[in-house]
């Protein structure tokens, strides 16, 4: 099937060939050659980089699924702590620890069930609205199947809650659970909390502050031209020939076709431009992904034809998410781009674009990545949101279970007069160092875990100085937990009924 446009200056053919090769080969001696695409043995070109962007919005669902699990499971050994002299007396009637664990399972299983049906529905709508809201140009509708690939996953989790209260029950020594006395809960809880909950939203924020730090990016030029061959070669600045979906290693990606004299050796960041038909030099996000460096060969496959090329220079230029591939010029593949220093971009593009070119400046690059980051910044600040209120119920849940498994021990307190203030203090003498250490110890591994999180995207740079960026809003943070200390703990005494507990 061949398709023309601007009046048959371009032609593109879709074709079965048996012999990709041969025909590559041919479009080499005899044509001049755009794009030359290979679909075969299941291979669709780009899917690598598709795959990247479900990892990284997937790194996201971890971060949650793991603070949420992590944070229930604490919940629960809270609530079997504040029970243990029930299943003391359970076990000392002589039944079996199946038997009270099976007490505690079905509330458990009846909420973890509940909360997921409950809210995968609603999940799987606000996606598709939030691809409407962000424009995708992709036809996108709810997939209700979709959530059965993690349902191991989540089962697995829920399933790892609620054994928990089973091998506490198993340890459980009945004469020790029958002479328990009530204790101040324990620090570790408190802190763990801190700490996982930091760590999930402080990574999503470092890969975020990572692929921010690549927005501003420093070009040799500020207006790029994109047009025929014929236009392209009337217009001064450097002209660069282009190919995509072409292969470096197995890794689909965009080739560009450079002088061995051009504007790109400013943004070489290590070796040197190449000077021979067989070097070639790497963006830095394509020797991330594939660990290259200077020196290295790799598999270029051109046009269906695989060459081996040395790599001598690694660039940190923006092309293809800075995982492009730049060769000296060949002859099949014609000048399609201009690289230009203009005085006056704005006016520069309104005229190149009267002559049919499709124009970009600096200014409009920055517009567009900034537009982008939009699309990032929001899954992050719901990964913090959620982490929050998840922290926020979790210390609830903590602090309600102790006042009501040590009830008689705080309805004495407000028996002979002791204000609630004194409750206070000592809850938060718990919470406020408990998230100081925790958000403290988990700055680091979170640095590490975003970088790791932005670089499936973009080649992104984090070190110990991003972490002031974070440590400014820590105290935000310490004052609103506090806060939220002082008012759970308001609630639940006055909840607490004085007279029905001393007589418990």
């Amino acid at each position: 099937m061949v398709l023309t446009i601007e009046r048959g200056s371009n032609i593109y053919a879709f074709m079965r060939c048996n012999d990709t090769k041969a025909l590559a080969k041919f479009l080499m001696r005899h044509a001049r050659v755009r794009y030359f695409m290979i679909y075969q043995n299941g291979h669709v070109p780009y899917m690598d980089e598709l795959r990247n962007v479900r990892n990284f919005v997937m790194s996201f669902f971890y971060l949650l699924l793991g603070a949420a699990l992590t944070v229930k499971i604490l919940v629960t050994i809270a609530h079997m702590k504040g029970n243990i002299r029930e299943v003391g007396i359970l076990k000392a009637l002589g039944l079996p620890d199946s038997f009270v664990f099976s007490l505690f399972i079905g509330d458990y299983l009846t909420v973890a069930v509940f909360g997921y049906l409950a809210g995968i529905i609603p999940g799987m709508v606000l996606g598709n609205f939030f691809n409407i809201f962000t424009n995708v140009p992709l036809p996108t509708k709810p997939n209700y199947t979709y959530p059965l690939k993690f349902d191991a996953l989540i089962l697995l989790g829920i399933l790892l809650m609620v054994s928990v209260p089973y091998l506490y029950v198993s340890r459980i020594r009945t004469i020790e659970a029958l002479h328990f006395v009530p204790k101040r809960g324990s620090l570790l809880k408190f802190l763990t909390v801190f700490f996982v909950v930091f760590l999930a939203s402080s990574s999503a924020y470092f890969s975020l502050v990572g692929i921010e730090k690549l927005a501003n990016f420093n070009v040799p030029f500020n207006v790029w031209a994109i047009g025929s061959p014929s236009k392209i070669a009337s217009l001064p600045g450097e002209k660069v020939g282009y190919l995509s979906g072409q292969s470096v290693n197995g890794m689909t990606t965009e080739i560009y076709f450079l002088n061995y004299t051009s504007i790109f050796e400013k943004t070489l960041i290590a070796g040197r431009w190449f000077k021979k038909p067989d070097e070639a030099v790497v963006e830095i996000g394509l020797a991330r992904k594939l660990n290259l460096k200077v020196g290295d060969t790799i598999r270029v496959t051109l046009l269906g034809v695989t060459k081996t090329y040395r790599v001598v220079g690694i660039s940190d230029a923006f092309f293809h998410n800075y995982a492009a591939l730049f060769l000296p010029k060949v002859p099949f593949v014609e000048d399609r781009m201009a690289f230009v220093t203009v005085k006056n971009p704005e006016k520069v593009k309104a005229e190149l674009e009267a002559q049919g070119l499709k124009v970009y400046t600096l200014e409009d690059l920055n517009r567009m990545t900034q537009q982008n980051l939009i699309l990032f910044k929001t899954p992050v600040y719901v990964v913090m949101l959620v982490t929050f209120i998840v922290s926020i119920f979790a210390v609830f849940t903590m602090i309600y279970l102790e006042v009501e498994g040590n009830e008689k021990v705080y309805a004495t307190l407000k028996a002979i007069g002791i204000p609630d203030s004194h409750v206070q203090r000592e809850f938060l003498f718990r919470t406020i160092p408990s998230a100081i250490i925790g958000s403290l110890l988990a700055l680091l591994p979170s640095i590490k875990l975003g970088e790791y999180i932005g670089n499936i995207l973009l080649p992104v740079n984090l070190s110990l100085r991003d972490a002031f960026s974070v440590l400014l809003l820590f105290p935000i943070f310490y004052a609103t937990y506090a806060l939220f200390t002082v008012l759970i703990v308001r609630r639940v005494m006055m909840k607490l009924d004085v007279i029905r507990a001393l007589r418990s």
